[in-house]
């Protein structure tokens, strides 16, 4: 019930604010830069009931002064063994192929505990949302850390590049207005 960086963030904004708040997935799974089946995660999901029991807590000090949250979830984590994107560029240079590919299905299955937390949270309060880019940068149910015009897409195993948050603009500007009109 009192998070100091929260309680601060609440005292600064004003009625009408958004706050958005995105993590990496990890932090609510058994370990951070790995990928889970949805199964094995929902056996582990200490973590991810005490983000939810502490921000439905917290979450009153935002409605007091009429915050908007947006919690945004996360986006690709790469697989275990694409370790050096300098080794996914170079398959792409030697090869001319999407090289580091990881499945939708398996990333998505990752964040299940992230996903489930958000939603629910969403679905208790009015005054929350969420929002999913991870959709948006995949083709064909598969995403790589290199784009088709062999740039970087990632900049490590689950950082976007700015290229590729370049790339989400509109989806964010979208997903943002709606939720103020909505409002």
């Amino acid at each position: 019930m009192n998070d100091r960086i929260l309680s601060h963030v609440s005292n600064v904004m004003s009625e009408g604010d958004f706050l958005l708040i995105a993590f990496h997935r990890g932090r609510l799974n058994p370990s951070r830069d790995s990928h889970f089946t949805a199964d094995f995660l929902h056996g582990n999901s200490q973590r991810q009931d005490l983000f939810t029991r502490n921000m439905v807590n917290y979450l009153p000090h935002f409605a007091s002064k009429n915050i908007n949250i947006v919690l945004v979830k996360d986006g690709p984590l790469l697989s275990d063994s694409d370790t050096m994107l300098e080794a996914c560029m170079y398959e792409y240079l030697s090869n001319g192929k999407k090289p580091c590919q990881i499945s939708f299905l398996i990333d998505d299955a990752t964040r299940i505990l992230q996903s489930q937390a958000f939603d629910y949270i969403a679905e208790q309060f009015s005054f929350v949302t969420t929002i999913d880019y991870l959709p948006e940068l995949y083709v064909d149910a598969y995403f790589s850390p290199i784009s088709d015009d062999g740039e970087y897409l990632m900049f490590d195993r689950h950082h976007l590049t700015e290229k590729a948050s370049l790339l989400l603009e509109d989806f964010f500007q979208e997903n943002i207005r709606n939720y103020s009109i909505n409002e």
